[in-house]
């Protein structure tokens, strides 16, 4: 693959030079010169901010998932193997980058082993099955 896959089809990659380029998402009325002025703006605000703090913010949704499966809600029990799917996944992650998340790195080494006790807890109340 030599670009960004989206539903309208593969955008290609390219550094981001000068103006950033607005990519075609596919069918849709032709943007105005003020949406893409505008998409260019977003573009830039989000190359700006250092990646570490974009993988961060996708961790905290992961965490969120994690504990959504590790509590239930309502009706719904605790599903210990789709909370292990999101406990390995922020495992992986933060493993993978260690220090180079920042500020952040032992926090998330912390919240790691938090939550693969909290799978642990909940996996002995529940007697459910093992997820990882």
């Amino acid at each position: 693959m030599s670009g960004l896959w989206t539903p309208g089809g593969e955008v290609p990659s390219t550094p981001i030079v000068g103006e950033p380029p607005v990519p075609d998402l596919g069918a849709g009325p032709e943007p105005s010169p003020e949406e893409v002025a505008a998409m260019r703006q977003l573009l830039r605000q989000l190359a700006a901010v250092p990646m570490a703090d974009h993988v961060v913010r996708h961790v905290e949704g992961l965490l969120e998932l994690a504990a959504l499966h590790l509590n239930g809600f309502e009706d719904v029990p605790p599903n210990l193997p789709e909370a292990a799917v999101a406990i390995d996944a922020i495992a992986g992650i933060v493993e993978a980058l260690g220090d180079r998340l920042g500020p952040n790195a032992q926090a998330l080494r912390d919240l790691v082993s938090q939550l693969r006790l909290a799978w642990v807890e909940v996996q002995q109340q529940v007697g459910g099955p093992s997820g990882g």
